[in-house]
């Protein structure tokens, strides 16, 4: 059975056919919901507070930074959708099973891990300050462990769970949309005058939104194996991603050009003097960062799941959801988060970048079975990204040119080693 009472129990394993019944329509609401949150909304905003950009030049180019990245992340979502498998278990055919459990599997754990204290911090801070204006005092710490516990929760009952929430909850994020929105219009539309940051800021923001979501590439597969078809699955995740990030970037930008604040659900909320809308507005700030977390918990413990198989499905999704539970209890992870970043960067994307290689250019899309512990091949080709990254001055921009640097020479094997 794939669910032992509320709880998903199906770990490793191919989900059955019979349960392959996600539509395109589940992923869309499932990845706009995901994608619509606070966190999301950080780099559109600096490419307006920082980076000079006007409110139309920000929104265009990060959303000119998330489409390619979302595109390799459907393309990568296949082997979940043909093979019912969850990611990490996937990239066993691609970098061998030693490769993938030991060392790809540990990075995405801590990638995730990491990103759901961030989100979980963010999210309390936020629910924290709508509820202090609001006249309620809680202590932070207990509200974040609370937050933190109930994302856990959810995220052991599964797929089902996030697809049941999604249904329900994108009415009201795109109400919650509409009245931040609503606000902000108030003011008139954002100047269209040419901002300051020129072509460098442009590039920037935009190799940053590409960084941040091209990591998906190594999760993508965990949710798609319920789907009805590759296509449901593929076409689902890239409409859904691109959709969410449309409102996500102009709301973003929308708040950092009108009140000079990167937060778009606490401008509005201290804007608005409508308790229905300050309502509906909470509402979508506590769901979108209640989903977007639950989706960290769900594929990092898959991750781990791959490290560890014989701890089965929901021991894994417990080691996981305890120590997101007491690292999203030290608020520090956050005041260091450009430390963190740029660490988890130097292994995430010239791996992205091999897995992407590997699967598209190698297996052609098609997964051949796990043929070796190690793909030498790729350990050395993922270091010398490793290595690159690191070296690389942030005017390189490290993060899109590694990946592109990385997946070019992949290929470029690729074709020697068939010639010869």
């Amino acid at each position: 059975m794939a669910y032992s009472g509320k709880f998903e129990t199906i770990g490793l394993n191919p989900v059955p056919g019979s349960m392959k019944t996600a539509s395109a329509w589940d992923y869309i609401r499932m990845q706009a919901a995901i994608n619509i949150n606070a966190g999301n909304m950080l780099l559109p905003a600096l490419a307006v507070l920082e980076g000079g950009l006007t409110f139309y030049e920000a929104v265009l180019v990060t959303l000119a930074g998330a489409v390619p990245a979302y595109i390799f992340v459907s393309i990568m979502s296949l082997p979940g959708s043909r093979e019912g498998i969850p990611a990490q278990y996937a990239v066993r055919s691609l970098l061998g099973s030693s490769g993938s459990m030991l060392f790809s599997s540990p990075v995405r754990t801590i990638t995730s891990l990491y990103w759901f204290s961030v989100q979980a911090v963010g999210g309390a801070y936020l629910i924290h300050s709508l509820l202090y204006d609001t006249g309620v005092s809680v202590s932070f710490t207990a509200l974040t462990v609370f937050l933190a516990s109930v994302m856990v929760f959810t995220a052991m009952i599964g797929f089902q769970a996030m697809k049941t929430f999604a249904a329900y909850f994108t009415p009201v994020l795109l109400l919650g949309a509409a009245a931040m929105l609503f606000t902000f219009s108030a003011d008139g539309l954002p100047p269209a005058s040419s901002g300051e940051g020129g072509l460098n800021a442009m590039i920037f923001y935009g190799s940053l939104v590409f960084v941040q979501y091209v990591s998906g590439v190594s999760t993508s597969s965990d949710v798609t194996r319920y789907a009805k078809s590759s296509l449901h699955g593929a076409a689902g995740l890239f409409a859904g991603n691109t959709i969410g990030f449309i409102f996500t970037a102009v709301l973003g930008a929308w708040a950092a050009s009108s009140g000079g604040e990167w937060n778009a659900f606490l401008l509005a909320a201290d804007r608005t003097e409508s308790q229905i809308l300050l309502f509906i507005i909470i509402m979508a700030a506590v769901g979108s960062m209640l989903i977007i977390n639950v989706n960290n918990a769900y594929t990092g413990g898959y991750s781990l799941l791959n490290s560890i198989p014989g701890a089965g499905r929901l021991r894994a999704a417990l080691m996981f959801g305890g120590a997101a539970v007491l690292l999203s209890a030290l608020p520090q992870v956050v005041d260091r988060a450009e430390e963190f970043i740029s660490v988890l960067g130097m292994f995430i994307i010239p791996l992205s970048a091999v897995i992407s290689a590997e699967y598209i250019i190698i297996h052609k899309n098609k997964l051949e079975g796990v043929k070796e512990r190690l793909n030498v091949r790729a350990g050395i080709i993922t270091a010398a990204g490793a290595v690159m990254y690191a070296l690389f001055p942030s005017t390189f921009f490290p993060g899109v040119t590694v990946f592109i640097l990385i997946f070019a020479f992949y290929m470029l094997t690729a074709i020697v080693y068939k010639n010869h």
